[in-house]
């Protein structure tokens, strides 16, 4: 293991650590609970070990870069590991509903399953509020991930026990928040390539 993976894991571990002390304290109750659970993470190391939906989402992610170099060496402009994962979300009666991909330092996309379609998106760890309507989703994927046992280890803050951030949205159109256009874009291929 390098210098560079050993920082990676302990700044991950630290993370977790922080995500995982965070009160769940709330007066929300999702609508309709559903169980969400985390299934078949994998760490691929080229284009090989992904199925055509996952390349063709790999690439709407990281639009313009060579897939195999990037899998393999990771972000070789910001010279950091890269750490990508993948995993199945399923329901209750194991139906596929999403794929969560992780990526340093907090990277998150949450796609329905076999889509380019992006239900959730999180940088620095923290996902993002698009709107009230996702709450429950939020609520769900916190407890799948805090399930632990799956081996996804990207750690991602679901926050929907965080009332006052929620509050500040409330009424709010989707849209309002600009990463929501742009992630939609990128996934749809229509975003400007950097």
């Amino acid at each position: 293991m390098s210098t560079k993976d050993d920082a990676s894991t302990a700044y991950n571990n630290e993370v977790s650590s922080i995500i995982g002390g965070a009160a769940r304290t709330s007066t929300f109750t999702p609508a309709n609970p559903e169980e969400l659970f985390i299934k078949n993470r994998r760490a691929p190391k080229s284009v090989a070990d992904l199925s055509p939906i996952e390349k063709t989402q790999l690439e709407r992610m990281w639009p313009g870069v060579d897939l195999d170099r990037l899998l393999q060496f990771g972000d070789e402009q910001e010279d950091v590991p890269l750490d990508l994962e993948l995993a199945d979300v399923v329901d209750e009666l194991g139906t596929h509903r999403y794929t969560i991909w992780g990526a340093n330092y907090g990277v998150m996309f949450l796609l329905v399953a076999n889509t380019l379609q992006c239900a959730a998106f999180a940088s620095q760890h923290s996902v993002e509020r698009w709107g009230t309507d996702l709450r429950d989703l939020f609520w769900s994927m916190d407890r799948a991930l805090r399930r632990g046992g799956h081996g996804f280890q990207q750690p991602v803050a679901f926050e929907w026990y965080a009332d006052a951030r929620w509050a500040e949205i409330e009424g709010k159109p989707r849209g309002t928040l600009y990463s929501e256009a742009a992630v939609h874009a990128q996934m749809a291929g229509t975003r400007a390539k950097t």
